[in-house]
Protein backbone atom coordinates (compact mmCIF):
# COMPACT_ATOMS: atom_id res chain seq x y z
CA UNK A 1 0.00 0.00 0.00
CA UNK A 2 2.83 2.39 0.78
CA UNK A 3 4.28 1.84 -2.70
CA UNK A 4 0.91 2.59 -4.30
CA UNK A 5 0.42 5.70 -2.18
CA UNK A 6 3.95 6.94 -2.91
CA UNK A 7 3.68 6.26 -6.67
CA UNK A 8 2.60 9.83 -7.46
CA UNK A 9 4.83 11.41 -4.78
CA UNK A 10 1.75 12.81 -3.07
CA UNK A 11 -0.29 11.39 -0.22
CA UNK A 12 -3.95 12.36 -0.31
CA UNK A 13 -6.10 12.39 2.80
CA UNK A 14 -8.20 9.44 1.63
CA UNK A 15 -5.05 7.38 0.93
CA UNK A 16 -3.68 8.20 4.36
CA UNK A 17 -7.00 7.32 5.96
CA UNK A 18 -7.27 3.92 4.27
CA UNK A 19 -3.66 3.09 5.15
CA UNK A 20 -4.30 3.86 8.82
CA UNK A 21 -7.38 1.61 8.84
CA UNK A 22 -5.41 -1.28 7.33
CA UNK A 23 -2.40 -0.77 9.62
CA UNK A 24 -4.57 -0.73 12.71
CA UNK A 25 -6.45 -3.86 11.73
CA UNK A 26 -3.34 -5.78 10.66
CA UNK A 27 -0.90 -4.67 13.36
CA UNK A 28 -3.44 -4.21 16.12
CA UNK A 29 -3.88 -1.24 18.39
CA UNK A 30 -1.16 -0.44 20.90
CA UNK A 31 -2.32 -0.14 24.49
CA UNK A 32 -2.75 3.41 25.72
CA UNK A 33 -3.12 5.04 29.08
CA UNK A 34 -6.12 7.31 29.43
CA UNK A 35 -4.81 10.55 30.82
CA UNK A 36 -6.29 13.58 29.03
CA UNK A 37 -9.51 15.48 29.10
CA UNK A 38 -10.80 16.99 25.88
CA UNK A 39 -9.87 20.50 27.03
CA UNK A 40 -6.23 19.38 27.36
CA UNK A 41 -6.30 18.28 23.72
CA UNK A 42 -7.93 21.42 22.28
CA UNK A 43 -5.12 22.07 19.79
CA UNK A 44 -5.17 18.46 18.55
CA UNK A 45 -8.95 18.56 18.33
CA UNK A 46 -8.67 21.71 16.23
CA UNK A 47 -6.27 19.96 13.84
CA UNK A 48 -8.60 16.97 13.54
CA UNK A 49 -11.78 18.99 13.01
CA UNK A 50 -9.98 21.20 10.52
CA UNK A 51 -8.98 18.12 8.50
CA UNK A 52 -12.52 16.79 8.64
CA UNK A 53 -14.02 20.13 7.59
CA UNK A 54 -11.66 20.40 4.65
CA UNK A 55 -12.22 16.79 3.59
CA UNK A 56 -15.87 17.54 2.92
CA UNK A 57 -15.68 21.05 1.50
CA UNK A 58 -14.05 22.47 -1.60
CA UNK A 59 -14.72 26.02 -0.45
CA UNK A 60 -12.45 27.25 2.34
CA UNK A 61 -15.15 29.53 3.77
CA UNK A 62 -17.68 26.69 4.05
CA UNK A 63 -15.02 24.47 5.63
CA UNK A 64 -14.40 27.19 8.21
CA UNK A 65 -18.15 27.36 8.90
CA UNK A 66 -18.20 23.58 9.44
CA UNK A 67 -15.29 23.91 11.86
CA UNK A 68 -17.06 26.66 13.81
CA UNK A 69 -20.30 24.64 13.88
CA UNK A 70 -18.44 21.58 15.19
CA UNK A 71 -16.75 23.61 17.92
CA UNK A 72 -20.05 25.12 19.09
CA UNK A 73 -21.00 21.69 20.44
CA UNK A 74 -18.04 21.62 22.82
CA UNK A 75 -18.15 22.91 26.41
CA UNK A 76 -15.11 25.18 26.04
CA UNK A 77 -13.77 27.87 23.72
CA UNK A 78 -11.56 26.97 20.81
CA UNK A 79 -7.97 28.17 20.60
CA UNK A 80 -7.78 31.72 19.30
CA UNK A 81 -5.93 30.86 16.10
CA UNK A 82 -7.68 28.77 13.51
CA UNK A 83 -5.49 26.95 11.01
CA UNK A 84 -5.91 28.20 7.47
CA UNK A 85 -5.26 24.82 5.89
CA UNK A 86 -4.15 21.37 6.84
CA UNK A 87 -0.39 21.72 7.14
CA UNK A 88 0.49 18.09 6.63
CA UNK A 89 -0.71 14.61 7.40
CA UNK A 90 2.02 14.18 10.01
CA UNK A 91 0.34 16.89 12.07
CA UNK A 92 -2.97 15.07 11.80
CA UNK A 93 -1.34 11.80 12.79
CA UNK A 94 0.30 13.43 15.82
CA UNK A 95 -3.05 14.94 16.83
CA UNK A 96 -4.79 11.57 16.61
CA UNK A 97 -2.02 9.90 18.64
CA UNK A 98 -2.62 12.35 21.48
CA UNK A 99 -6.41 12.10 21.18
CA UNK A 100 -6.09 8.32 21.63
CA UNK A 101 -5.22 9.07 25.26
CA UNK A 102 -8.56 10.78 25.92
CA UNK A 103 -10.44 9.56 28.93
CA UNK A 104 -13.31 7.27 27.84
CA UNK A 105 -15.94 9.64 29.21
CA UNK A 106 -14.56 12.40 26.92
CA UNK A 107 -14.95 10.42 23.71
CA UNK A 108 -18.70 11.00 23.20
CA UNK A 109 -18.06 14.77 23.09
CA UNK A 110 -15.28 14.21 20.54
CA UNK A 111 -17.51 12.01 18.37
CA UNK A 112 -20.30 14.59 18.66
CA UNK A 113 -17.98 17.36 17.47
CA UNK A 114 -16.84 15.17 14.57
CA UNK A 115 -20.48 14.44 13.69
CA UNK A 116 -21.38 18.13 13.77
CA UNK A 117 -18.44 18.84 11.48
CA UNK A 118 -19.39 16.34 8.77
CA UNK A 119 -23.13 17.05 9.05
CA UNK A 120 -22.77 20.84 8.87
CA UNK A 121 -24.01 21.08 5.29
CA UNK A 122 -26.36 18.11 5.45
CA UNK A 123 -24.19 16.03 3.08
CA UNK A 124 -21.61 13.44 4.05
CA UNK A 125 -19.03 12.97 1.31
CA UNK A 126 -17.09 9.74 0.86
CA UNK A 127 -13.94 11.50 2.09
CA UNK A 128 -15.72 12.75 5.22
CA UNK A 129 -17.27 9.36 5.94
CA UNK A 130 -14.02 7.45 5.54
CA UNK A 131 -12.04 9.96 7.59
CA UNK A 132 -14.71 9.87 10.30
CA UNK A 133 -14.67 6.05 10.38
CA UNK A 134 -10.87 5.87 10.36
CA UNK A 135 -10.47 8.37 13.19
CA UNK A 136 -13.19 6.69 15.23
CA UNK A 137 -11.45 3.34 14.71
CA UNK A 138 -8.07 4.81 15.67
CA UNK A 139 -9.69 6.17 18.84
CA UNK A 140 -11.12 2.73 19.74
CA UNK A 141 -14.65 3.87 18.88
CA UNK A 142 -15.26 1.87 15.69
CA UNK A 143 -18.32 2.73 13.62
CA UNK A 144 -20.17 0.64 11.05
CA UNK A 145 -20.04 1.72 7.39
CA UNK A 146 -22.42 4.50 6.46
CA UNK A 147 -25.31 3.42 4.25
CA UNK A 148 -25.62 5.85 1.37
CA UNK A 149 -29.15 6.23 0.06
CA UNK A 150 -30.15 7.65 -3.32
CA UNK A 151 -32.45 10.60 -2.51
CA UNK A 152 -34.68 10.24 -5.59
CA UNK A 153 -35.30 6.48 -5.53
CA UNK A 154 -35.20 5.53 -1.88
CA UNK A 155 -32.81 2.70 -2.68
CA UNK A 156 -29.38 2.08 -1.28
CA UNK A 157 -26.30 2.25 -3.46
CA UNK A 158 -26.39 -1.52 -3.92
CA UNK A 159 -29.83 -1.23 -5.53
CA UNK A 160 -31.95 -2.73 -2.75
CA UNK A 161 -34.94 -0.92 -1.34
CA UNK A 162 -34.65 0.52 2.17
Amino acid sequence: MNLLIDADNETELLEWTLLRIVERNVEGAPAVQFKFGLFQCAEQLLVLLNAMARAGQQNQQVALQALHFAWEGLPFERPSELPVELEDLQGLEAAIKRLRHLMPEERPALLNAMTRCVMHDGVITVAEAELFRAVADLLDCPLPPFLITEPDTGTSMNGSAD
